[in-house]
């Protein structure tokens, strides 16, 4: 009785989403809004998951250690994750903000655009004559920019404070995964028996590996590419350095299209400062880029995909348009999650996958 309620009820809501398109497409974005930390959470969770499951495995398998096990897995992660974190901003940082100092006293001088003839010889002259409209302009400009000011602090708060709030929730999530993942099996054996509570389980345990897995790989991959990168340009004697680095170690989250918008991020910033050097930079990013394909990216991310080229950028493109920026660095993983458990479950139903999964015949 009550799974033929929550069925009733699911297709009552489908329908009132499809009637109701646009009330819909709003309660899902204040939803969206409200479930932000929980989002993060989840993310935070699945990263540290590859980490912290690899230690309990190799240094901490001790039976000694079974307690303190996850306690300490945790926190030889969290340690190692703040330290990487401390020694680039300290090693970093300041290059950053060099480099960005740089590139601001390049910009062009009042007096090369006329701007100095200008203020000294009619800008008196201009003042004067329409000076009662610049000041209600002013006035006017004034009154627009403190609200939106205050309304961008408002929300940068709102965001670092959701941002804390996910990463303790990640925290605790790794911390208790057993339970939630125990409270999972009972809900879908409540609704779906033992049989299909069994494969379903096996099936989103290993497509949930793969995602966790290809996160910590893709972070580690761009942690590699970006110490490549840093060392070239140091070596090469590429102008921004450091900011090339950040730029190109970022933009390397987003699969296949990351290393092209970084790429030409960089080039305007190094071209500004040496148009030979920016050549220079293109040639030895495509040699970095082949040499990642070849070497470190089959072995820390891409054996976790699975997915063909097209699919890829199909999740790309369309994460991104979505999403934004977290379309574009997740959109291939969730849709290589879901490839993934969907195919499990394909094979299981096709009778292959059962001793793949050490599933019982029942």
């Amino acid at each position: 009785m009550v799974k033929r309620a929550f069925t009733i009820a699911a297709v009552i809501l489908v329908l009132f989403a499809l009637l109701n398109f646009e009330h819909a497409v709003r309660i899902g974005a204040y939803i969206g809004k409200a479930l932000y930390p929980v989002f993060i959470g989840i993310l935070v969770a699945l990263v540290l998951n590859a980490p912290v499951t690899l230690l309990e495995k190799t240094l901490l398998a001790s039976p000694k250690l079974k307690k303190a096990r996850r306690a300490l897995s945790l926190t030889i992660t969290l340690t190692v994750i703040l330290g990487i974190a401390a020694l680039a901003g300290f090693l970093i940082v300041p290059e950053v903000m060099n480099s960005v100092q740089s590139i601001l006293d390049r910009l062009p001088k009042l007096q090369e655009n006329g701007w100095e003839s200008f203020f000294g010889t009619r800008l008196p002259g201009f003042i004067t004559n329409n000076l009662e409209n610049i000041l209600q302009e002013f006035t006017e400009r004034l009154e627009n920019t403190l609200p939106r000011a205050l309304e961008a602090l408002k929300s940068t708060l709102k965001s670092f404070t959701d941002v804390l709030i996910g990463l303790f929730m990640g925290i605790l999530i790794i911390a208790s995964k057993e339970r939630l993942v125990e409270g999972v099996r009972k809900l879908i054996l409540y609704f779906r028996g033992k049989e299909k509570t069994i494969k379903a389980m096996a099936s989103l345990g290993m497509a949930t590996e793969k995602f966790s897995l290809f996160l910590a790989g893709q972070l580690l991959e761009a942690l590699i590419f970006g110490v490549m990168c840093f060392i070239t340009f140091i070596i090469f004697k590429i102008p921004y350095a450091a900011l090339a680095t950040i730029i190109m170690a970022v933009s390397n989250l987003i699969p296949m299209l990351g290393g092209y918008i970084g790429g030409a991020i960089s080039f305007i910033f190094i071209f500004s400062a040496s148009p030979p050097k920016a050549l220079v930079f293109i040639i030895v990013i495509i040699v970095l880029q082949q040499i990642e394909q070849l070497t470190t990216y089959p072995v820390v991310v891409g054996r976790y995909v699975g997915l063909s080229s097209f699919w890829m950028l199909f999740s790309v493109v369309v994460g991104g348009g979505l999403l934004g920026f977290w379309g574009l660095v997740l959109g291939v993983p969730i849709v290589a999650f879901f490839h993934h458990f969907f195919k499990v479950m394909y094979d299981i139903k096709m009778n292959k996958g059962d001793k793949a999964l050490n599933i019982p015949e029942t």
